[in-house]
């Protein structure tokens, strides 16, 4: 019990180091694994950019939890890979999960970034849960496809509904005038 623990967390700071390698050695040295050890490794990998090892990885996995669904995703994103994406969003839905603000946050990064704002926009407005990081991750997705007037209004409606943005919502909106002309906005 407390072994997996522990070899969870070395998995954890080697991923967080860089150290992907050596993730692996202690995953791979590890006599009983679980969804926390290899959230771990998926974690690590996705990380220090090696997508595909998360999503070969999350394809081998018989068991997966919501943790494993938002870093896959993030690694979707990564390649822009939005079929793919579609297909864990199909999973995700079919296990009936709801109100994962990472999963969420990550779908409406993957349809954004392979320029599917249709199906980011359907993903936000149906979240129950809306905050920094969902909002961000719907910002961006409008900024990279050259909406900005929607990333300006929609940037607005935040401000109004007393949202305090961040400094990823500056980013984003700057991105999306910038592509627009709209810098002096």
């Amino acid at each position: 019990g407390s072994n997996v623990v522990v070899e969870s967390s070395l998995l954890d700071m080697y991923g967080k180091c860089g150290s992907v390698r050596e993730a692996r050695q202690v995953f791979n040295g590890m006599s009983k694994t679980n969804t926390v050890s290899l959230s771990a490794l998926l974690g690590g990998y996705c990380q220090n950019g090696e997508h595909e090892k998360v999503i070969e990885l999350f394809r081998e996995m018989e068991e997966k939890d919501l943790y494993c669904f938002g870093t896959v995703l993030k690694a979707c994103a990564g390649l822009a890979a939005v079929r793919l994406g579609k297909e864990i969003h199909g999973q995700y839905v079919r296990r009936e999960c709801r109100d994962n603000v990472i999963v969420e946050s990550a779908l409406v990064d993957v349809y954004g970034k392979s320029g599917c704002i249709d199906s980011a926009t359907r993903v936000y407005s149906k979240m129950s849960i809306r905050n920094m990081i969902t909002s961000n991750a719907m910002l961006s997705a409008l900024a990279q496809n050259g909406r900005g007037e929607e990333a300006v209004s929609f940037f607005n409606d935040l401000v109004k509904k007393g949202i305090k943005p961040d400094y990823i919502s500056f980013i984003a909106v700057l991105t999306a005038c910038s592509h627009t002309g709209l810098v002096e906005e």
